[in-house]
């Protein structure tokens, strides 16, 4: 009975500390995927144009394209959909001091998405 209580405490440490590792990966992937949005914005808006970041293409982006034999969607088109992308987190983000900074910074990406959409034309 001791072994089985014994057995059933190291269960529930291993159990607990494979949730702590989880919560911990998923806190830590979350900031960096919104940290990574703030700074793509403001490289935008700073540079007019697209960061660097946006034309290298991971490592399960390529193995993807190589499993659906896709091509690669052209860089300008990808840009505008990332943009957009962008433009559509900050409508709904919540990590911002105050509603006006929001607005503010919205309104800024958005007046950017339109400026490389006229860029391109017509299709």
């Amino acid at each position: 009975m001791d072994l089985l209580c014994l057995a059933l405490v190291f269960v529930g440490a291993g159990m607990a500390l494979v949730v702590a590792v989880m919560l911990g990966v998923t806190q830590r992937a979350g900031h960096r995927a919104i940290t990574r949005n703030f700074q793509d914005a403001e490289y935008i808006l700073a540079q007019h144009s697209a960061p660097p970041s946006w034309s290298e293409m991971s490592l399960w982006q390529r193995l993807l394209q190589i499993r659906t034999k896709e091509k690669p969607t052209p860089g300008v088109a990808r840009d505008l959909r990332r943009l957009a992308a962008l433009v559509a987190f900050f409508e709904h983000s919540t990590f911002f001091e105050d509603e006006r900074a929001r607005e503010t910074l919205l309104g800024q990406l958005r007046e950017e998405l339109e400026r490389w959409e006229r860029d391109v034309g017509p299709d």
